[in-house]
């Protein structure tokens, strides 16, 4: 979906060094930080697009998550 422009995301840069290198992808909001210590995106599509795998992680996230958020 980045690639056809349709988002942005938080991902490592050495994930997608060739994209970069290429300007495939670029880099905005350099200076941002989210403040968080561990950076976490689920992307999806709906739920009937879902895999089980994936929606066992969001189910799990769903739960563990909210102690980080009070």
């Amino acid at each position: 979906m980045l690639k056809s422009g349709l988002g942005v995301a938080m991902i490592d840069p050495h994930f997608i060094s060739q994209e970069l290198t290429s300007g495939e992808l670029v880099e905005i909001l350099s200076d941002y930080t989210s403040g968080q210590s561990v950076p976490i995106q689920l992307l999806c599509l709906g739920r009937a697009t879902r895999s089980k795998a994936s929606k066992a992680i969001w189910e799990s996230l769903a739960q563990s998550l909210p102690k980080y958020f009070d």
